[in-house]
């Protein structure tokens, strides 16, 4: 994989490749309907603007797997024992988003 870092060899402070998406209608209703949760601030626009994106969406979009850069060889595989997630404002459907990930700490499993 050439200068890439595989995810085992990232070390404190370093930060793994942010990541955008964009959270369209149509990406926001196939959510919904996955996880059949419908609520109205979800679906329907109001004074302050488009629905809001449902924070489990969020959720399954900041797995550091999502990264760019997150890369394991073939048969390994990566535990994230603990992430902590901000959010600043509600999300709104038809926004773009970033999400960045910095690792905070590492500790190897048996030794």
């Amino acid at each position: 994989m050439g200068d890439k870092k595989r995810a085992d060899q990232v070390r404190k402070g370093e930060e793994f490749e942010s990541s955008r998406f964009r959270v369209t209608p149509e990406f926001n209703n196939q959510y919904l309907e996955a996880v059949e949760d419908y609520h109205e601030r979800y679906v329907r626009e109001t004074e302050l603007g488009p629905p809001i994106v449902h924070p489990a969406l969020f959720l399954n979009y900041c797995s550091v797997t999502k990264s760019p850069s997150f890369y394991l060889e073939p048969g390994m595989a990566a535990v994230v024992a603990k992430d902590e997630i901000e959010y600043f404002n509600p999300g709104r459907v038809g926004k773009e988003f970033q999400v960045s990930w910095k690792v905070v700490d590492t500790y190897t499993k048996r030794g």
